[in-house]
C-alpha cells in the first residue's frame, strides 16, 4: 500500500491529508452521498462540529453575541458614525491575522510580525517624506540582500549551486535595494520598496527556520527584539514619523461614493453565487459531495441581508453638524479587505500550495516522504507574513497618522495572533480559513471599541489595562475551544 496526500473533499480545509492506496481512484469519493437538502446539511454541519470541527461558528456567534450587549448597553455603539470607525480600527489587525495565519497552518508561530509591520510602515512613510537616513536605506537594502539571497539559494540550487544561489541572491537584492533607495520619492515606488523590505525580512526569518532549523518561537522572538533595535535607529528614538503624503493619509480613513458602495454589494453577493454555483458544479461532474443549490441560496440571502444593512447604514450622512462636506459611503478599505480575502483564499483552496501548506501543518513528515519541499512551504509562509506585515503598516500609519517606535512593540502582535486563534485558526497547525482571522479581528475590535464607550463597569475603570484582561479572557478561551475540539476529535477517531 502507498501513502500519498490527497485533498479531502469531506474536510473544512480542502487539503486536509487522507490516505490512499494505488488501487482506490479519487473518483471513488463518488460513492459518499453527501447532503441534498438544507436539513441534511444542518447534520452534516453538526457532525464536523462534534467531530471537532466547529469551524468559524463560535466566532461568528460571539461576534453577535457581543454587537448585542453593546447595542443594548450603548445606544452610541451602532450608529452610523461608530460602525465606520470600527470597520477602520479593525482593517490592520485583520491584514495581519491574515498573514500571520499561513505560518500557524505549518504549526509555526511568527512573533516578529508586529515589528515587521514597524519597521515596512517607517520605510514607506520615510520615503515618501524624503526623510530617510542613509545608513536606514543602507540597513534596508542589505535586508533586501539577505532576504533574497535566501531566496535565490534556495530557488536555483539545482541550476547555480548552493555558492552561486547565494551570490546571485547577493548581486539581486542588493542591487534592486540600491535601484529603489536612490530614485526620488514617489509613493507608488516607496510603497514597492516597503513590500520588498517586508518579504525580505519574512524571507529571512524563513530561512533560519527551514534551513538552519531553528524553532520558529526562538527565531521569531530574537527577531521581535532584533527588529525593533532596527526601528529605533531608523525613527530615531522618542522620534515620530508623520504620514505627510494626502493620498496615504486617506487611505486608511475615507469612504467610497455611495452608488459605489452599492456595487460593491452586487459584486460581493453576485460574485458569492457564481462562484459557489462553479464550485458545485464541479464537484458534481467529479462523483463528489457539494452543497445544496438550497444552502447556496439560504446563504446568499443571509450575507445579502447584513451587506445591504450595513451598506444602507454607512451611506448616511454621519457628519456632525458643523461639519462642511458629509461624510458618508463604505469605508475604501472594506473592498481593500475583501480583495486580500479572495486571492489569499484561492491560493489555499485552489493552489498546490495551498494544499501543500495544509498538509505540512497537519503532518510534516508525512508530507515530505510524499514528496513536498517542507522546507520551502515554510520559507514562503514567512515570506508571505512579511508582504502581509507591510500592508499593515502602511493602513496602520493612515489611520494613526505617524509611526512611532512602539510601532509593533506593544499588543499588535499578540491581538493578530489573537484574532486568528479567535476566529478558529488552530494554533497546531492543519486546520483553518481566511475567513476565521477576519472574524477573529472583529470580535477583538469589536471589544476594544465597545469598551471605549464606558468609562467604568461594575465599578472597575475601563482603561487600556482592562481591555487587555477582556481580550486575554477571549483568547483563553479560544484556545482551550481550540484543544478541546482537538481532543474530542481524536476520541471520535
Amino acid at each position: 500500500m502507498t501513502t500519498e496526500l490527497l485533498p479531502n473533499p469531506e474536510a473544512s480545509d480542502p487539503g486536509t491529508p487522507v490516505e490512499s492506496t494505488g488501487s482506490v481512484a479519487v473518483s471513488d469519493f463518488g460513492n459518499d452521498a453527501g447532503p441534498t437538502t438544507v436539513g441534511d446539511a444542518v447534520r452534516d454541519y453538526i457532525g464536523k462540529v462534534r467531530g471537532g470541527e466547529p469551524g468559524v461558528l463560535p466566532a461568528l456567534g460571539g461576534l453577535l453575541l457581543l454587537c448585542l450587549i453593546f447595542t443594548l448597553t450603548k445606544s452610541t455603539f451602532l450608529t452610523d458614525f461608530n460602525i465606520a470607525n470600527l470597520l477602520q480600527q479593525a482593517t490592520w489587525l485583520i491584514i495581519l491575522a491574515m498573514g500571520v495565519t499561513f505560518v500557524l497552518l505549518i504549526g509555526e508561530i511568527d512573533l516578529a510580525a508586529g515589528a515587521t509591520m514597524g519597521v515596512t510602515g517607517a520605510v514607506i512613510y520615510l520615503r515618501v517624506n524624503d526623510g530617510m537616513p542613509g545608513a536606514a536605506t543602507a540597513i534596508a537594502c542589505g535586508i533586501i540582500g539577505l532576504g533574497l539571497a535566501a531566496a535565490v539559494a534556495r530557488l536555483s540550487r539545482q541550476r547555480l549551486g548552493a555558492n552561486g544561489g547565494i551570490g546571485a541572491g547577493v548581486v539581486v537584492g542588493l542591487g534592486a535595494g540600491v535601484l529603489l533607495a536612490v530614485v526620488a520619492p514617489n509613493t507608488t515606488l516607496a510603497v514597492l520598496f516597503g513590500m520588498i523590505v517586508g518579504i525580505a525580512m519574512g524571507t529571512f526569518t524563513g530561512l533560519l527556520v527551514s534551513k538552519v532549523g531553528i524553532p520558529s518561537f526562538v527565531v521569531t522572538l530574537a527577531l521581535f527584539l532584533g527588529w525593533q533595535g532596527l526601528l529605533l535607529k531608523i525613527a530615531k528614538q522618542g522620534g515620530t514619523i508623520r504620514v505627510q503624503d494626502k493620498f496615504l493619509q486617506t487611505i486608511g480613513t475615507t469612504s467610497m461614493p455611495p452608488a459605489l458602495g452599492w456595487v460593491l454589494f452586487a459584486v460581493v453577493i453576485g460574485g458569492y453565487v457564481v462562484m459557489s454555483t462553479a464550485t458545485r458544479r464541479g464537484r458534481v461532474a467529479k462523483g463528489v459531495s457539494a452543497q445544496p443549490l438550497s444552502v447556496i441560496a439560504g446563504k446568499a440571502i443571509a450575507i445579502g441581508a447584513v451587506w445591504a444593512f450595513a451598506t444602507w447604514r454607512l451611506n448616511q450622512n454621519r457628519a456632525t453638524r458643523n461639519a462642511t462636506k458629509p461624510i458618508e459611503g463604505v469605508p475604501w478599505v472594506v473592498p481593500l479587505v475583501l480583495a486580500l480575502a479572495v486571492i489569499l483564499t484561492f491560493v489555499l483552496a485552489r493552489t498546490a500550495w495551498g494544499r501543500h501548506l495544509y498538509a505540512v501543518g497537519g503532518n510534516a513528515e508525512a508530507a515530505r516522504r510524499a514528496g513536498i519541499n517542507v522546507g520551502r512551504i515554510r520559507l514562503t509562509a514567512f515570506a508571505l507574513v512579511g508582504f502581509m506585515a507591510t500592508i499593515a503598516g502602511l493602513l496602520y500609519g493612515s489611520r494613526v497618522g505617524s509611526i512611532t517606535p512602539q510601532t509593533g512593540a506593544g499588543t499588535e502582535l499578540l491581538q493578530a495572533v489573537g484574532a486568528a486563534v479567535v476566529g478558529g485558526v488552530s494554533l497546531f497547525g492543519g486546520r483553518g480559513k481566511i475567513v476565521y482571522p477576519i472574524v477573529g479581528g472583529l470580535v477583538l475590535a469589536v471589544i476594544n471599541n465597545g469598551l471605549g464607550l464606558y468609562t467604568k463597569i461594575l465599578g472597575t475603570d475601563v482603561d487600556a489595562g482592562f481591555k487587555n484582561m477582556v481580550a486575554a479572557a477571549v483568547l483563553l478561551l479560544a484556545g482551550s475551544f481550540d484543544a478541546l475540539s482537538r481532543r474530542s476529535a481524536r476520541a471520535a477517531g
